[in-house]
């Protein structure tokens, strides 16, 4: 199944225009997105089109008067685009998804002064400014880029987990965004597909159209073509390299950025979006250290503790849901009158996108890890067999390292030799020495530092585990150290 993502500007004062992609033409439409749709065979594609909250601009200067919050901001413009969408042609494809349920419109905030049109008749006109809170520097500390792409990351998230289907590529058709918006969705686009593929173990194809611009009045048989500006496929082990690596995890970030002092029921919101994300971040985190360091054993330990995968994405959507409603219900509102009509709308509380991208992707790879830790099942601690299988599974770039240090700890052992705390037929039962560890030492041999874990041989199968206590002090340091790059400069972690 596909999912086709659009962002658009102001469709009102689109023209009706010959397409084509490839082979394929379509006259006659009012968009690229009829001409995709066709041509690609979306049939039973899912879409979705994003559109700026400042098209409230297409109200009538009276309409205008009674819009009472942000939240009606949000219903109006929809009304208006559906009302737009309704009035394409019987044939056109994007009605057709519409009618059928198929298509669902957004709404992502545009910081900015905007016009609509003048009344003929009164001269009145319609004016929207939507501002950033001047306390305490939020303008600074977000940009209207960020706060954009902020929904959009959310939106298309969405619509790949929330219904259950399993989609086999992301279209994204920039041809219609305006400004910043195309950079934002594909960028918003491009982290979604990697973190679908990453968490659900599967790939996907990830495509992106533009067409050439329609300038003017062109004339009636001109065709302009759809050009496929970008493609690329991402299995599950390749969106979980980048994910590791494009990211930086180290930086103290916000998931939410408030202006000066809220109230006290938004306030009690805004900590509790804050503790979720926290405890989640925090829990997932552990996991990028273990992909990094291809450390198979703690792998397995680490989907012992979390069961089935999945979970965190999905975690993480909820927790990007709760922060949109709260940024959306702090926003204040008001109409003025001076000689035309102005929507004033101010952002007290404003997502921002570094943080949404950190949690988004640590959740992506602690699905990704607890599904290839999943591959050792044993009780009485893991054989080396099993975590083969389990660095089969990460496929990291540090995993041909921990396949060595398997066949170096089972060769030296069944050889009698200590080259790691053992014993044969039991435990050895050794303490943590978790001071005394290296972290060189530990990713250079795969997350087996000596000071962590024991072995028993049974004939000549070679188990591993970590000691007595050894596992949470593991997990809840050097794991989250390597995961932040803090012995390569990076700082403490914080989501808050």
């Amino acid at each position: 199944m596909r999912l086709v993502v659009a962002p658009w500007g102001w469709p009102w004062g689109w023209r009706s225009v010959n397409y084509r992609l490839g082979g394929c033409s379509v006259g006659g439409v009012r968009c690229s997105l009829s001409c995709i749709l066709r041509c690609i065979g979306g049939d039973d594609a899912r879409v979705l089109v994003i559109v700026a909250d400042s098209l409230i601009t297409g109200l009538g200067v009276d309409e205008a008067g009674s819009v009472a919050g942000y939240g009606d901001i949000v219903s109006r413009v929809e009304k208006l685009v559906d009302d737009w969408i309704n009035g394409l042609g019987d044939g056109d494809d994007v009605k057709a998804a519409y009618r059928e349920g198929r298509l669902v419109v957004r709404v992502a905030p545009n910081i900015g002064f905007y016009q609509g049109r003048r009344d003929r008749s009164t001269g009145r006109q319609l004016t929207v400014d939507a501002r950033l809170s001047l306390s305490r520097g939020l303008v600074d500390a977000i940009s209207p880029l960020g706060l954009y792409m902020s929904y959009v990351l959310y939106y298309i998230l969405e619509e790949l987990l929330g219904g259950g289907e399993s989609f086999e590529e992301l279209v994204l058709d920039t041809s219609h965004g305006v400004n910043f918006m195309p950079l934002a969705v594909f960028n918003a686009a491009r982290l979604a597909a990697l973190a679908y593929a990453a968490s659900r173990g599967s790939g996907i194809g990830f495509t992106v159209y533009n067409s050439e611009p329609v300038v003017g009045s062109p004339p009636g048989r001109h065709v302009f073509n759809v050009h496929r500006v970008f493609s690329a496929e991402y299995g599950a082990a390749d969106a979980a390299r980048l994910l590791a690596y494009e990211i930086s995890y180290g930086d103290r970030v916000y998931l939410l950025k408030q202006a000066g002092k809220l109230e006290e029921e938004l306030q009690h919101r805004v900590n509790g979006v804050r503790g979720k994300a926290r405890r989640l971040y925090g829990e997932a985190l552990p996991a990028v250290g273990i992909y990094k360091a291809c450390a198979a054993l703690a792998a397995a330990y680490y989907a012992a503790d979390h069961g089935d995968g999945g979970a965190f994405l999905g975690e993480a959507l909820g927790v990007l849901r709760e922060a949109l409603r709260v940024s959306r219900d702090a926003v204040s509102v008001g109409i003025e009158d001076d000689g035309g009509r102005a929507v004033v709308a101010e952002w007290r509380l404003v997502p921002r996108v570094d943080g949404f991208e950190r949690l988004v992707a640590a959740a992506a790879l602690a699905d990704y890890i607890v599904e290839a830790g999943s591959a050792a099942r044993g009780g009485d601690g893991f054989t080396i067999d099993e975590l083969d299988s389990v660095v089969g599974r990460i496929c990291s770039p540090n995993c041909f390292t921990s396949l060595n240090e398997h066949d170096r700890i089972a060769g030296r052992l069944r050889a009698g030799e200590p080259y790691i705390a053992f014993a044969v037929g039991s435990w050895p039962g050794e303490g943590c020495m978790y001071s005394s560890m290296d972290v060189r030492n530990f990713v250079a041999h795969g997350g087996l530092e000596r000071n962590l874990v024991e072995a028993r041989v049974d004939d000549g199968v070679v188990r591993l585990r970590y000691r007595e206590g050894c596992w949470r002090k593991v997990r809840e340091g050097v794991l989250v150290d390597v995961a932040i790059d803090k012995y390569a400069g990076g700082g403490k972690y914080c989501l808050r």
